[in-house]
């Protein structure tokens, strides 16, 4: 996990190398959003912005944690209910726009230049998925497929923790009793009408 989101970090500082530091400006259009009903969730990332990553180092392996493999699976990586216009991964991402009702604020990154004047040292990335239903649930979360969500390193009923690969990409191991809820997504294309939190 630590190992594949050093990688994919990497890949984000190689794109933001050939874009003036800046980092990528969301992951699909707003129209297709619109089109999607607020489906989109932070691990979302677009077509086009994943053929620039692989095309500066990062694979589709390396966009999942190994800790929960079921995530990386056709079905999620080209999604009918979009044309195919996205691909889930295992990781939550901070650029700005990755998800409809967006980061809170705190959390957006748009370049490796920390926004808030923290270190980058201290200031995330990329984080490994913590995810919660509405319901209090970390495993077993429906989507936009019949495929369900979980939480990749789970202790018993309740989650680990996670890592997370910080703006100088170094990755840190951050346990759950120190993950706060930077998230709250619509999951209505689950057709549940329920709500999903993503936590790091």
């Amino acid at each position: 996990c630590s190992n594949n989101l050093r990688q994919y970090g990497l890949a984000f500082r190689m794109y933001a190398n050939d874009f003036n530091d800046k980092l990528p400006s969301g992951t699909i259009s707003a129209a297709d959003q619109a089109a999607m009903g607020g489906g989109t969730w932070p691990w979302d990332v677009g077509t086009n912005t994943a053929a620039l990553l692989t095309g500066n180092g990062s694979t589709r392996g390396i966009m999942y944690d190994p800790a929960y493999s079921d995530q990386n699976n056709d079905a999620l990586w080209v999604l009918a209910y979009d044309a195919g216009k996205t691909h889930v991964t295992g990781y939550s991402a901070t650029y700005p726009d990755i998800c409809i009702g967006g980061l809170l604020g705190t959390n957006k990154n748009t370049s490796f230049t920390a926004a808030t004047g923290q270190p980058v040292s201290s200031r995330v990335l990329l984080s490994c998925a913590i995810v919660k239903s509405g319901a209090g649930a970390y495993v077993g979360i429906p989507g936009a497929t019949s495929i369900l969500h979980s939480t990749a390193h789970m202790n018993g009923k309740i989650p680990a923790g996670g890592n997370v690969c910080m703006l100088d990409n170094h990755v840190e191991w951050r346990g759950f009793k120190y993950a706060v809820v930077r998230v709250v997504a619509g999951d209505g294309t689950s057709g549940s009408g329920g709500s999903i939190s993503f936590l790091w």
